[in-house]
């Protein structure tokens, strides 16, 4: 959000209901050089915001982290160049920040992945788009299997085109993980179905996502629901009908990892 004066552009945060009614705006800068492209990250029950700022004399990418009432906790610069940085994205996805930003160093605008534990230890750093012309405006997708889709606009004299460009990461962190259990495997009798959600540092941790199915229709009723019982850990009360083979399957976000599990029983 800008505010329109001599002084420069600021950003401000908003917090809103389910309904898109306002609770909250916190002003986020408020200095006479410009701050601007604001990218929001969600980890571990804060929000982390990363912007380019002059503040320094070229443009740098600075990160603040808020709680959940937006109350600053934390703040830091990303990069410190002798070249503009710009166009931060700033994503939190499989226990690790990754922060895409445009870079000067080379001449025109490449792109720039940085690669963060939950600390912001480094994992890496690499040019990941270096063409002729300007490579802007990036983001970035989790397909699964470690491979990641990176999209950016570069626009050169004759165009202004948008690409996609697969990126193999490897992790060093170990992936999420659901263990379930069902604590009986007798056909129409009372069973517990018991989940746990392991983040990628191995912490229990609920998810922001969660789904369940299952089948044949007779190993859970319909109208049964998943209760929260302690962090990261959920359980199904119900009743399995005819004896036979039971499957549950379950989908899960686990502090910015996806990760399906599958339990099968047979059912006596």
């Amino acid at each position: 959000m800008g505010d329109g004066s001599q002084l420069g552009w600021d950003i401000a945060l908003s917090k809103f209901d389910a309904a898109w009614r306002p609770l909250l705006t916190v002003q986020a800068t408020n200095l006479q050089s410009q701050q601007g492209r604001p990218s929001l990250a969600f980890a571990g029950g804060s929000f982390y915001l990363a912007y380019v700022s002059a503040e320094t004399g070229n443009k740098e990418i600075f990160e603040k982290k808020y709680d959940g009432s937006l109350k600053l906790t934390e703040s830091r610069r990303l990069t410190s160049d002798s070249q503009d940085q710009d166009y931060p994205r700033l994503t939190w996805l499989n226990g690790q920040f990754i922060l895409l930003y445009c870079s000067k160093r080379g001449g025109d605008y490449d792109i720039v992945m940085e690669r963060k534990l939950r600390d912001w230890k480094p994992v890496e750093s690499a040019v990941v788009v270096a063409e002729p012309g300007e490579q802007t405006a990036s983001s970035l997708a989790y397909g699964g299997d470690e491979l990641y889709w990176l999209a950016y606009a570069s626009e050169d004299d004759s165009a202004r085109s948008i690409y996609v460009k697969p990126l193999k990461l490897t992790s060093p962190l170990k992936d999420c993980q659901i263990a379930a259990s069902l604590s009986s495997t007798r056909a129409h009798n009372l069973y517990t179905l018991k989940l746990q959600f392991y983040n990628n540092y191995g912490e229990l941790a609920d998810p922001t996502e969660l789904s369940l199915g299952w089948s044949p229709e007779d190993a859970a009723s319909k109208s049964d629901r998943l209760q929260r019982i302690s962090l990261g850990t959920f359980q199904l009360r119900s009743v399995f009908g005819a004896a036979g083979e039971k499957s549950f399957r379950v989908a899960a976000v686990i502090d910015g990892c996806m990760s399906q599990r599958q339990l099968t029983a047979r059912v006596t």
